[in-house]
C-alpha cells in the first residue's frame, strides 16, 4: 500500500502544481505551504483506501532501488564536478552523503516505491527544506540538468526519462522562492 500513497502524492504534484503562476517568482508563502501540506495529507489518507495502481509505478519503470541509487549517485557526482552546477553545489556542505540519502529516500516514495522519506525523523516539507536558500530559475535549471543527466547516465530508457521530465520540472519549479 505505501506505493499507492506515494504515487497519489506524485499525481497530486503533477496535476496541482502546474496551476501555480510562476511568471513572477513569489517568496515563501506559509499560508500556501499549509494549504499544500493539508491537500497532500488528504491525498495520502485517501490513498490508504484506494486499490493498487494499474501498471508499474515510475519507481518500477526506472528499475527500482538499484537504479535509483545510480541516478542519485550520478546526480551528486555531476553537481559536485560540473561547473554548470556550481550555484546549487554552493548550497551544500562538503559532505554530500546525508543529502544524498535524503534525496534517495524522497524520490523512492515520490516515484511510487517505498515511502522512506516520510519515515525519517528529520523529514521536512519541500518548501521548509529549501526556504533557507535563494532558489530561482537558474538554480532550478541546474538541478534539472543534474537530474536529467543522472537519468540518462543511469541508462533509464528514453520513454521513461521523457515521462519523468515534466514531473521533475514541476517539483523543481515548486521550490523556487526568488
Amino acid at each position: 500500500m505505501p506505493r499507492k500513497i506515494a504515487w497519489k502524492a506524485c499525481e497530486y504534484l503533477a496535476l496541482a502544481i502546474p496551476a501555480i503562476d510562476r511568471s513572477r517568482p513569489e517568496p515563501h508563502n506559509p499560508a500556501r505551504h499549509k494549504a499544500t501540506s493539508t491537500a497532500m495529507s488528504e491525498v495520502t489518507e485517501q490513498g490508504n483506501e484506494a486499490a493498487e495502481p494499474a501498471g508499474p509505478t515510475p519507481y518500477e519503470m526506472i528499475g527500482g532501488a538499484e537504479v535509483l541509487h545510480r541516478i542519485v549517485d550520478r546526480f551528486y557526482e555531476i553537481m559536485d564536478t560540473d561547473p554548470a552546477a556550481a550555484g546549487i553545489r554552493a548550497m551544500h556542505g562538503a559532505d554530500l552523503e546525508p543529502i544524498r540519502e535524503k534525496l534517495f529516500d524522497f524520490l523512492s516514495g515520490w516515484l511510487g516505491g517505498p515511502n522512506l522519506y516520510f519515515q525519517r525523523p528529520d523529514r521536512k516539507c519541500l518548501h521548509s527544506a529549501h526556504a533557507p536558500y535563494s532558489i530561482g530559475g537558474s538554480e532550478r535549471d541546474q538541478w534539472l540538468m543534474c537530474m536529467y543527466r543522472g537519468l540518462e547516465d543511469a541508462e533509464v530508457d528514453p520513454e521513461t526519462r521523457e515521462l519523468l521530465h515534466k514531473p521533475f520540472f514541476i517539483i523543481a519549479d515548486f521550490v523556487r522562492n526568488s
